[in-house]
């Protein structure tokens, strides 16, 4: 079977947006592709195979509904919570989030970095 790389599709480039902005947060530089081969395609990182292992998330304490916002709290407060929650994640083996509103970059940048 002869492979070869193809265009990105619409799952592959919304991936490698993705990992480029966190990668670029850092100032790291990762080899990022998608190959596309018959049995489907596959994202690779730096030459490895990378799995997406991913979820939706967000915080909402027991008790509060969908208009609470974690986001609008002390940041001593949000630190708390993302490290008691990424912990959890990340014992998981979540290695990508997907937030719908209302964080700051300085959150992106801080779930990233610890």
């Amino acid at each position: 079977m002869v492979l070869k790389e193809q265009k990105l599709n619409p799952i592959g480039l919304l991936i490698f947006s993705f990992l480029i902005s966190f990668s670029l947060v850092n100032a790291q530089v990762n080899k990022v592709s998608v190959l596309n081969e018959e049995a489907g395609s596959k994202l690779i990182v730096d030459g490895k195979d990378f799995i997406v292992n991913g979820m939706n998330w967000d915080y909402f304490p027991i008790g509060t509904n969908y208009t609470y916002s974690l986001w609008t709290k002390s940041d001593s407060f949000i630190k708390t919570a993302l490290d008691r929650e990424m912990a959890l994640l990340r014992n998981m083996g979540v290695n990508v989030i997907r937030v719908y509103t209302g964080i700051q970059p300085k959150w992106i940048e801080y779930i990233y970095k610890n």
